[in-house]
């Protein structure tokens, strides 16, 4: 799926993330033009024959392998949320004295996810000091609160007419 070319509405795309998980299959596309959008997965469709895309390099799994090894690594594989911390998933960790003590294994991958609450496609983008490891509950519990806190305020015009 990653680094495939799709239609979308006719016009070749190529997949450069992919979004597992309950909910929408979400990706992030690059379009012939350079611009990358994040779009549901549904409605993108195999060309017939493989289309070329002009001048679109998409990440390669190495790459994106290493920045996962690099960010899962750095604390020695294990779950990097800890109390008190702005990226804290808000669970007490009371038997690690403020830390997660789930490490990382093939059956129970840990999720490399922004430090700080922006959209997917700038996220992509991030160096791996910005990025930490969470486990599944912890990078859970920390999208709720993402999710509750973010501001909503609605724009209101200058004026009705």
């Amino acid at each position: 799926m990653i680094g495939r070319t799709y239609l979308e509405r006719g016009e070749p795309v190529v997949v450069l993330i992919r979004w597992n998980g309950p909910g929408p299959r979400n990706v992030l596309i690059q379009r012939a033009d350079g611009s990358k959008v994040v779009r549901p997965f549904r409605g993108l469709r195999r060309p017939k024959e493989e289309t070329p895309m002009p001048s679109v390099n998409p990440p390669t799994n190495a790459k994106r392998r290493d920045l996962q090894a690099q960010v899962i690594t750095r604390d020695g594989g294990a779950c990097q949320c800890r109390t008190g911390t702005p990226t804290a998933c808000g669970r007490p960790h009371t038997c690690g004295a403020g830390r997660c003590l789930t490490r990382h294994t093939p059956a129970a991958p840990l999720h490399v996810v922004a430090r700080d609450d922006i959209r997917p496609e700038s996220a992509a983008a991030l160096p791996p000091g910005d990025l930490i490891a969470l486990c599944d509950s912890c990078h859970r519990a920390l999208l709720t609160r993402r999710r509750k806190t973010r501001n909503r305020t609605v724009p209101v015009p200058d004026a009705l007419f």
